[in-house]
C-alpha cells in the first residue's frame, strides 16, 4: 500500500508482513506518535522523512527505531523488513537519517520539514551519507561534527555513525562515508554527474505484547493498520490496493 501524500495519524502499526510506502517526491512527510512493526512488516520511506512525535512521559523509542533502520539496511541494500528506503537502494552513497529533535536545535520547538517539533520528537529523512543535519549537502559543518565525535559512541547519524554501528561508535568508517560525499548535494548537480568533489581524510587513530491501535484523539486522521488481509485508507473506507 502506498501514501500518497504527507500523513498524520495517532498510531500506526503494521504486522502480518504488511509493508507499506511513502510516494516518492522528497517532500511527504510521515508523522504519528507510536509506530509499530512486527519483524516481518516493511515501512519505506523512500525519499521522504517521518516524524516519531511521542508523548513527553514516555522513554525514548530511540533504541527500536535504531534497530528498524538496522534492519531495513540490510547490510547497505536498503531492502530488509524495518524501516528501509527504495531510493537508498538505488542510489549509492545515500541512506536514511536519524535523530533526536534536541541533537540539532538547541531551541525548540522549531520546524522541519514545513512541520512542527519539540523534545519529543524522533526525526527519519532520506538524505546523504555523511549529512549530519540533513539538509541535502556534505560539507565543512558535518566534517566537524564528525571530528567531535570521533571514537565515541552512542551516536545516531547526526553524531557521525552513518555507518549504522549498533553501539553508535563514530570512526574511520565513518569518515570514509562523508569523505566519498563531501561537497555533493541530493539531487543536486554533484550527484547527477557521480562525480563529487572529494574530500582527504587523515585521522590519528587513538586507544581510546500486540499492539492496540486506536483512534485519533487529537484531531489526526485516524489511526489504522494494515495487515495481509484488510487495508484501511486514510479516510477509514475499505482500499483495493494490494500489498507490494
Amino acid at each position: 500500500a502506498n501514501l500518497a501524500s504527507s500523513t498524520q495519524i495517532r498510531e500506526l502499526a503494521l504486522d502480518g508482513a504488511a509493508k507499506l510506502k511513502l510516494a516518492a517526491g522528497g517532500d511527504n512527510t510521515l508523522r504519528t506518535s507510536r509506530l509499530f512493526l512486527d519483524g516481518d512488516s516493511a515501512l519505506d520511506l523512500g525519499d521522504n522523512g517521518i516524524i516519531l512525535d511521542y508523548d513527553h512521559a514516555d522513554e525514548s523509542p530511540m533504541a527500536s527505531i535504531q534497530s528498524m533502520v538496522l534492519s531495513g539496511r540490510n547490510g547497505g541494500a536498503w531492502n530488509g523488513n524495518g524501516i528501509f528506503s527504495s531510493a537508498a537502494a538505488a542510489t549509492p552513497g545515500t541512506g536514511i537519517s536519524y535523530f533526536h529533535a534536541s541533537e540539532l536545535w538547541t531551541s525548540l520547538p522549531s520546524i522541519f520539514p514545513g512541520q512542527i517539533i519539540d523534545t519529543s520528537s524522533i526525526l527519519l529523512r532520506y538524505t546523504l551519507l555523511g549529512d549530519t543535519n540533513a539538509d541535502g549537502t556534505v560539507d565543512l559543518g558535518d566534517f566537524a561534527t564528525v571530528a567531535t565525535n570521533f571514537n565515541q559512541t552512542g551516536k545516531t547519524f547526526a553524531g557521525g555513525n552513518f555507518d549504522y554501528d549498533a553501539a553508535g561508535e563514530v570512526g574511520l568508517g565513518d569518515f570514509a562515508q562523508l569523505a566519498a560525499n563531501f561537497n555533493r548535494t541530493l539531487n543536486g548537480e554533484s550527484e547527477r554527474s557521480g562525480n563529487p568533489t572529494p574530500l582527504r581524510v587523515d585521522v590519528a587513530t587513538s586507544d581510546a505484547a500486540e499492539p492496540i491501535v486506536v483512534a485519533s484523539d487529537i484531531g489526526l486522521r485516524p489511526s489504522f493498520e494494515f495487515s495481509k488481509t484488510a487495508i484501511l485508507d486514510l479516510d477509514g473506507e475499505s482500499a483495493s490496493d494490494s500489498l507490494f
